[in-house]
């Protein structure tokens, strides 16, 4: 049964069509690892996409570095004021503020609007560097939205806002390549139910047991949750760079580690930030 889904799913047309390469890049890797949710968030734009019946034409999109929870909102415009606004109901007034808040050098996160409402919510704004998104997590996810909405929408190009919680619902419930976990096991202790699983099993979580304390057990299960995820930080970064592993002896912050790879004169790089006309998108170092 395995290898018939594995089999009907890598051959989907939808998806080879529509799915970006996951191939290595090479180049310095310092990658940050998160203690805890929503110490380090990312937050990015999406769009323009068709603007749809209700006039959204952007995303925006906040990522938890930690749980991998992500929250979505669909906009009109991608200004310094939408960006203000989102961060201040969708993250301030619900998980709280995260302690730093990552964006890329766009011009409503640099805007003193955006800065001025991310210190006044006692959150640390810090930039990428230019040129190299990595950084923000957020971008990933962008890239695997994107995926999910051409996959979703097929010819109403003017519809991908209803789509939304659907594929929010699905991110939040998938295992994680880099923890193996789920964001809603990450964030709340618990997988979040679907419809089939109120149909086919009972509830266990220990509500109707009078000898079960329901707060000592949620906390038993996101501090398990939370050290298996600390420890699958590690072991995703080394299994994706294993010469980390040669630079970071037991103990040492995967932060503080990098692996350079060495290039010489008249190689070619891809370089995107060029248009095609201008050098075939390659670039001579």
């Amino acid at each position: 049964m395995a290898g018939d889904v594995k089999r009907y799913v890598t051959s989907w047309s939808v998806c080879q069509l529509r799915k970006p390469s996951q191939q290595k890049q090479a180049g310095l890797m310092v990658p940050i690892v998160p203690k805890k949710p929503w110490e380090y968030t990312g937050v990015d734009f999406v769009g323009p996409l068709p603007r749809t019946q209700s006039g959204n034409a952007y995303l925006l999109v906040f990522v938890d570095y930690f749980s991998k929870w992500i929250e979505v909102c669909a906009v009109r415009e991608s200004t310094a004021r939408v960006a203000a606004s989102k961060f201040l109901s969708e993250i301030f007034a619900r998980p709280g503020s995260p302690n730093y808040l990552i964006s890329d050098r766009g011009s409503p996160f640099v805007s003193e609007l955006f800065e001025h409402t991310v210190s006044a919510l006692g959150s640390t704004h810090r930039l990428t560097t230019a040129y190299h998104p990595q950084t923000n997590a957020t971008e990933r996810v962008n890239m695997t939205l994107k995926t999910a909405i051409r996959a979703y929408v097929s010819d109403k190009h003017t519809a991908w806002d209803r789509f939304l919680p659907q594929i929010c619902f699905a991110l939040r419930t998938a295992p994680h390549d880099s923890t193996s976990l789920n964001p809603s096991m990450m964030l709340y202790g618990r997988e979040l139910d679907t419809p089939l699983d109120l149909i086919v099993q009972p509830s266990c979580d220990g509500l109707d047991d009078p000898d079960v304390q329901y707060p000592e057990t949620l906390r038993a299960t996101l501090r398990d949750a939370h050290h298996h995820a600390r420890a699958a930080f590690i072991l995703f970064n080394v299994r994706h760079d294993p010469a980390l592993l040669s630079c970071c002896p037991a103990g040492e912050d995967l932060e503080r580690a990098a692996c350079n790879y060495c290039f010489s004169v008249g190689y070619f790089r891809q370089n995107k930030s060029l248009k095609a006309e201008q050098s075939h998108g390659l670039t001579n170092i």
